[in-house]
């Protein structure tokens, strides 16, 4: 509602509009900007984009918060979104403008699957292990579209579904532990250890092209023409 009381179109925003409000791209990203890595798993490139994802959330969130309890849940959510937006920029190929909870979400079904995978090895009733085929077969759809398919951010969404699923292996070993301090442990030791590694990749210094990608950028949004023929960056939901 904010941005389209501004001028934004709420159906389909323009790539500047994407990045001023905190999308996700290279050379801004790793360039003194990181904060892009968490503003951009909450904004959505439409309000189709965002219908999509909220109803994925509202479906699979709830399966996953009650197998894990909600302070894991969260932990899920946000650190697999931040390994998501990391591995776009650190990965993907050329320059695009990556948003929304993609990669969030492919983590808390990677967090689905690993519970999955131990209650079953442990013989234990569980959702998860219920819903194993569903979810299987819906990461992979969104993989092989990701794929196939332009302005899909795909490496966002491997990139989250391993963070889902290491920390949700982590999460569901002590799950079935009836000792409350071995299951805080591990939802601490895992949480710094991620964020440790996540603040040692993004506190790299940047190489001089994506510096004057950035110039050339900054420039564009300023309404200046860019200084060399940068080519102007790709959506990726």
């Amino acid at each position: 509602m904010i941005q389209a009381l501004q001028g934004v179109n709420p159906l389909s925003p323009e790539s500047k509009d994407v990045i001023r409000w905190g999308g996700n791209l290279a050379p801004l990203t790793l360039t003194g900007e990181p904060w892009r890595l968490l503003a951009s798993m909450f904004l959505h490139i439409g309000l189709l984009h965002l219908a999509a994802n909220s109803y994925m959330l509202v479906v699979l969130g709830r399966i996953v918060e009650r197998e894990f309890g909600s302070v894991r849940f969260a932990l899920i959510y946000l650190l697999s979104g931040l390994f998501g937006s990391l591995a776009s920029v650190r990965f993907s190929t050329g320059i695009h403008i990556s948003a929304g909870a993609s990669g969030a979400l492919m983590g808390i079904a990677g967090a689905c699957l690993a519970h999955a995978a131990i209650a079953f090895w442990r013989d234990e009733e569980s959702d998860s292990v219920r819903l194993t085929g569903p979810l299987i077969q819906t990461i992979v759809l969104n993989l092989v579209l990701g794929a196939s398919m332009s302005g899909i951010d795909n490496v966002c969404h491997i990139g989250g579904l391993l963070a889902g699923a290491v920390i949700g292996l982590a999460f569901a070993v002590t799950r079935f532990d009836n000792n409350v301090l071995k299951r805080s442990g591990a939802a601490a030791v895992v949480s710094v250890a991620l964020l440790a590694l996540l603040y040692c990749s993004v506190r790299q210094p940047p190489s001089p092209e994506l510096l004057l990608i950035k110039r050339d950028l900054l420039r564009e949004l300023d309404g200046k023409p860019p200084t060399d023929d940068a080519a102007a960056p790709d959506e990726a939901l």
